[in-house]
């Protein structure tokens, strides 16, 4: 922004992040140097997305109960290979937040065969492992947070404003001199 810096060899960089990037009005919008448009993620985005929160949820769950390395070695989730890529698949138009949610969600299917009387001196070790069955359910719950509608808007709005292609994120001249 003109002005922030006080002192010639500072930097700053402003992030912004919007949903409603109709709303800006157009002073805002100037001053935004680059706009970019991130799609929701593709098949391969959501399955490394799934594949990554997985790994999270197994790196939390040894530490968080205190338990040994040991612990931290075992398998929150029995999902195979073809699994993860049938969720990729089934997910189609989940954000990356849908995703974090549905996940979140499966995981509880161990503890809600559980019961509520044993919920209070569970450990992780006592918890089956997450299974594709979990996820079904938690399809089931959840859907997609973003329309298609809104991805249409969105898609819009970067080719009248946005910074680069939204298909490779080439810049479009680049690709003219090319055809030149």
């Amino acid at each position: 922004m003109d002005g922030v810096g006080t002192d010639r060899g500072e930097r700053v960089l402003l992030i912004g992040a919007t949903n409603r990037p109709d709303e800006l009005d157009e002073a805002a919008r100037r001053r935004m140097e680059k706009r970019l448009y991130i799609p929701l993620p593709d098949f391969n985005g959501r399955r490394f997305l799934i594949h990554r929160l997985l790994q999270l949820l197994e790196a939390s769950t040894g530490e968080a109960s205190g338990e040994e390395v040991a612990q931290t070695q075992r398998r929150v989730h029995h999902l195979t290979e073809e699994e993860l890529d049938q969720l990729a698949a089934k997910t189609e138009g989940y954000s990356g937040a849908d995703l974090k949610l549905l996940c979140k969600d499966a995981a509880m299917g161990p503890l809600r065969e559980l019961g509520k009387g044993s919920l209070s001196v569970v450990k992780a070790s006592d918890l089956r492992p997450i299974v594709m069955k979990d996820f079904l359910k938690a399809l089931r719950r959840l859907k997609p947070s973003v329309g298609q509608s809104e991805v249409i808007r969105y898609e819009d709005w970067n080719k009248q404003f946005g910074s680069f292609s939204a298909l490779d994120g080439e810049d479009e001249d680049e690709e003219e001199d090319e055809k030149e």
